[in-house]
């Protein structure tokens, strides 16, 4: 009974999301708060929720520099390969990778 209660409270603070987005972070809150007892406390759950959407935007923010770098990276012939390309690589894997752990809920605890 308390998922419904927090898609409503979900779609009242954020009246112009779109329900994947909503349905996103119903998700992400279930995770940080798996009882949901934010829904008792008004500040509490907009201090989570602010949370969690500022690292959905941080992340969003490094998957698109990430992109751009991996885009001209894919522009530049192999003999050019240098050991700076290896770190944007990285970079990328380790992007990717925080993106994967916040959907999943893996590691919510350090993720978000």
């Amino acid at each position: 009974m308390r998922l419904p209660k927090l898609i409503e409270r979900l779609r009242h603070q954020l009246s112009d999301a779109s329900d994947r987005h909503v349905s996103c972070l119903a998700m992400l809150l279930c995770d940080r708060d798996p009882g949901l007892k934010c829904l008792d406390a008004q500040n509490e759950f907009l201090g989570l929720l602010d949370e969690i959407q500022l690292k959905l935007h941080s992340i969003d923010d490094q998957h698109a520099a990430v992109a751009a770098e991996l885009d001209q990276l894919a522009l530049s012939q192999p003999c050019e390969f240098e050991p700076k390309h290896v770190w944007t690589l990285i970079r990328a894997i380790k992007v990717q990778s925080q993106f994967v752990d916040i959907l999943t809920g893996a590691r919510a605890e350090h993720v978000v």
